[in-house]
């Protein structure tokens, strides 16, 4: 059976902002842009630091989805050494332009990787690795969490003028790096429900975000994509 599906596609926010619909201009959803950041080699202490690149190779696609390149970069091959000032501070950043992506905390300033995956039934799952300085790991999860217990409902609207209604509340966690929070939400508009499903891990000074966005009237089936490979290399490289 056919399902509606949101125009002007908005993804719920994990690490740092969304990942795919609003964007300010000049940010790209929550991580850095290239060209707004000099890429070079830096001292990390760290024998074979992970670039985007390898990160991204990292990133594994889960049984019966398709990875969308047109959604989907990386931080390239170097590490970064110039981290993008965050679009604003945790206090100034609405429910509303965090779930749109048009605020965020921080992307990651060593490096970034970001897949997107479709699936035939019209789930869409995005995952994002952003890897920080020292302690940027926590603080950002740390941001996170508050974000999450201030924004449980609230509206939105995306860029088409729809006006979306969101829910959110707290799931099972995922238990899988030092930290996770997972939460489940629905985004109302129109009369469709569409239901959302998020999840942010800590491993060390990195971060995973996984959204999972469905189409309207679908049941919230949470995937969970295979991640022990990605989370042992973080962990064997120290972040």
């Amino acid at each position: 059976m056919a399902r509606a599906s949101r125009t002007g596609a908005i993804a719920a926010v994990m690490l740092v902002s969304a990942i795919a619909g609003c964007r300010a201009p000049g940010l790209e959803a929550g991580r850095a842009v290239p060209g707004h950041t000099q890429a070079a080699s830096v001292k990390t202490g760290l024998a074979v630091p992970l670039t985007g690149t390898k990160v991204s190779a990292l990133i594994p696609g889960p049984r019966g989805f398709t990875v969308d390149p047109s959604k989907s970069d990386d931080s390239g091959e170097q590490v970064l050494t110039t981290p993008t000032p965050p679009g604003a501070s945790l206090q100034d950043i609405s429910c509303a332009s965090w779930w749109a992506g048009t605020s965020y905390i921080g992307p990651g300033d060593v490096g970034y990787a970001v897949k997107e995956f479709t699936r035939s039934d019209g789930i869409t799952l995005t995952i994002i690795v952003n890897i920080y300085r020292r302690g940027g790991g926590t603080s950002v999860f740390d941001a996170a969490m508050v974000l999450h217990n201030r924004c449980t409902h609230f509206t939105y609207r995306d860029a088409d003028g729809l006006r979306y209604r969101v829910d959110i509340k707290p799931a099972s966690q995922a238990g899988l790096g030092d930290r996770s929070l997972t939460y489940d939400a629905t985004e109302t508009a129109g009369g469709e429900v569409f239901p959302t499903e998020v999840t942010l891990i800590q491993v060390g000074n990195a971060t995973i975000g996984i959204n999972q966005t469905g189409p309207a009237a679908s049941p919230p089936v949470r995937v969970v994509p295979p991640l022990a490979r990605l989370i042992a290399a973080l962990r064997a490289t120290r972040y």
